[in-house]
């Protein structure tokens, strides 16, 4: 006999399912701009023009002519309305200071004003921002633009302009310190949808129906927190809360900070400790190893964690170092080498006891550039222990010299003899990762380090092998006679192949390759050291008949990525010939080149998933049915008690039980009303 209390449970399901509105299944979103003309007040040139804007490529882009600054526009039109409710703008660089996004009048071809850029306008900081508005009601209009009011004093340049008609929902929630006290102006952050928070923390923003990974910042006075799979339902709304633990002050600020040299005014030593990310310090010329950045301050202070953010990848190697008095000399207190990756740089050191002195210098012992510096910090915090270690995936022997690198921090220990590390961090959840010379990198692994205890890591990297590249043969489209093919399997960072400043003609289209004697297996390429600001660029391989073909998912720009690029490909690739193919760089004066060209066949690692937990699957069946709501409802109305399992694949909503509200969830997925989750 079914219990009453069972009954009741079923009826208001059932009754909230017939009730609530139907939902609209998601559709792959169509991007109607790509159907638009493109217009703009200006073009670099033909490669920058403003069709580029409107190409569904992220390799190209529109830039205004070097004078049209404030006042350049770029937008597209169409012959007939379009009806859409999200606009995306797809920043290159971080220039724009004021815009509006404008819509034109149907009855006077007109632009006027539909919405105004966020404030502040780039609340995360992104390198390239990302715009999206989001229209209630959606718009009816035959063109859409952005019109820029103020930039940075330099021409604008834009990726991708976007328009859609799309499911949407809401985020939203209140973000608060650790005393429960709303924090105002922090920045939530979705996919490429932002907000801001309200004087009391809350916030709201309408995203695309979807799973989002959601950060909430405040850079200057909190510890940022991410949450990971949050679902937002179409025409729903999710509620999103975060807790933000206060940064620990910068000790730096107090101090008075000197340098070796400075680059001129606008980059002088006080750029690096007035907490503005915006502004930097750099050396002067020539200044390179051997440059410092020095804090005095008129007493001793005493920290446990120094934090550089570097410009761009240019130290090599570092030393933190006091002053000791009684021998009127510097003295290290923590030495590193930093292994070339690319972007900007973030070195963190927090050490296991407090240091005090009067005097802290930051000593470049190496560099391949001018050494930058945004910000040198200093602060007192609270620690956690990471630990653990790292293994070849081959041999299970420990590796020594991997660099143990969370997201967000930088690398935080460097790997002994046996493969074993320790390091001290502050509490807070990371993505953790594994690297080294001549290995794979590993999977990001999500680690939460608690105050006053340990936790464990353990990484295993694969070799990626001997570089095939010095059984092949190079050749390239062109060279100055100098810098020849050669120049690229030759093992030396500090030589490469170029083209020929002296022909406009090559900068378009030019190519180094390798060829090899027979049919060669890789599955990994690293193309080091670009040459010139190089654009549309690409791997190609050639097919038995002589045809050069790209490998998909290669095409890149390259004056994003770094000075280096590296692919690793699912599966081996065989052919007798690859390339690396340059489409075109920023100008016809700008030629291209490349300083190694390295190839690898690494094995592929074979990784044991954990159980797959199937949404809504309570009974554990492989698949979600009315079998599943029935033993639901069981648990809810108290009839059943819910195993771990149960509550992992029932609760939808993660409020950490099995509820009515998955119950419905649930029961609309079986009748085919709206998907899970």
């Amino acid at each position: 006999m079914v219990s009453r209390r069972f009954r009741n449970v079923f009826q208001t399901a059932l009754a909230l399912l017939l009730i609530c509105p139907a939902a609209a299944w998601a559709q792959a979103p169509v991007n109607l701009a790509l159907s638009a003309t493109a217009v703009s007040s200006s073009d670099w040139n033909a490669d920058f023009a403003a069709a580029k804007a409107f190409d569904g490529d992220m390799n190209t882009r529109w830039n205004a002519a070097d004078q049209d600054r404030d006042g350049s526009w770029l937008g597209c039109t169409w012959a007939t309305a379009q009806t859409f409710n999200k606009v995306v703008i797809r920043q290159a660089f971080d220039r724009i200071t004021l815009f509006h996004l404008q819509v034109m009048d149907a009855a006077t071809g007109d632009w006027k004003d539909a919405a105004t850029s966020p404030d502040p306008v780039n609340p995360t900081g992104a390198a390239n921002p990302v715009f999206s508005f989001v229209f209630k009601p959606a718009l009816s209009t035959k063109g859409v633009r952005i019109f820029i009011d103020t930039t940075k004093n330099t021409s604008i340049s834009i990726f991708e302009m976007e328009a859609y008609s799309v499911p949407m929902g809401t985020l939203t929630g209140t973000v608060k310190d650790e005393s429960g006290k709303g924090i105002a102006g922090a920045a939530v952050a979705a996919g490429t949808f932002t907000g801001t928070t309200k004087d009391d923390g809350t916030y709201s923003m309408d995203v695309d129906a979807g799973t989002y990974t959601v950060t909430a910042s405040q850079a200057s006075s909190y510890r940022s927190r991410t949450q990971r799979n949050v679902a937002v339902t179409a025409n729903q709304s999710t509620t999103l809360n975060f807790t933000l633990s206060a940064l620990a002050p910068n000790l730096a600020k107090d101090a008075t900070i000197v340098s070796s040299t400075d680059y001129s005014g606008d980059y002088d030593a006080a750029k690096a400790n007035d907490g503005n990310l915006a502004t930097r310090w750099n050396s002067a010329g020539g200044d390179t190893d051997g440059a410092f950045l020095e804090l005095d301050w008129t007493k001793a202070v005493t920290f446990n964690k120094v934090t550089v953010r570097e410009f761009d990848d240019r130290i090599r190697e570092y030393a933190l170092q006091t002053w000791n008095s009684s021998k009127s000399d510097w003295a290290d207190i923590y030495h590193a080498t930093v292994p070339a990756t690319s972007g900007d740089q973030l070195f963190t050191k927090v050490f296991p006891q407090p240091v005090t002195a009067d005097k802290l210098r930051l000593l470049v012992v190496k560099a391949t550039n001018l050494p930058s510096i945004y910000e040198f910090q200093v602060s007192s915090v609270q620690t956690g222990t990471l630990e653990g270690k790292v293994t070849d995936y081959a041999t299970s022997k420990g590796l020594s010299g991997a660099s143990i690198v969370l997201e967000g921090v930088g690398t935080v220990a460097t790997s002994g003899a046996d493969g074993s590390f320790s390091a001290i961090v502050e509490p807070d959840q990371y993505a953790a990762s594994a690297s080294m010379d001549g290995y794979l990198t590993s999977p990001s692994t999500i680690l939460d380090v608690t105050a006053g205890k340990s936790t464990s890591y353990a990484a295993s990297l694969a070799a990626v092998g001997e570089n095939l590249a010095k059984k092949a043969t190079a050749s390239d489209s062109y060279d100055n006679g100098t810098n020849v093919a050669d120049l690229v399997i030759d093992g030396d960072m500090t030589t490469s192949w170029q083209t020929d400043a002296a022909d406009p003609a090559n900068t378009k289209n030019q190519w180094v390759a390798l060829t090899w004697p027979s049919d060669t297996a890789f599955r990994m390429v690293s193309l080091r050291g670009f040459i010139g600001v190089i654009q549309k660029c690409q791997l190609e391989t050639q097919d038995s008949a002589g045809n050069w073909k790209m490998i998909p998912d290669t095409l890149f720009n390259a004056e994003f990525t770094g000075s280096s690029k590296v692919f690793l490909f699912a599966a081996p690739i065989t052919t007798k010939a690859v390339r690396f193919f340059i489409q075109y760089t920023n100008s016809d004066t700008n030629v291209p080149g490349l300083s190694e060209f390295e190839v690898y066949n690494p094995p592929i690692i074979t990784v044991t998933p954990p159980p797959t937990v199937v949404l809504g699957d309570v009974n554990g069946d492989g698949k979600l049915g009315i079998t599943d709501v029935v033993l639901a409802l069981r648990i809810v109305a108290g009839i059943v008690t819910a195993t771990p399992a149960n509550t992992a694949a029932g609760d939808i909503d993660k409020s950490g039980a099995i509820t009515i509200t998955d119950v419905v969830k649930m029961l609309r997925a079986v009748a085919g009303i709206a998907p899970l989750g």
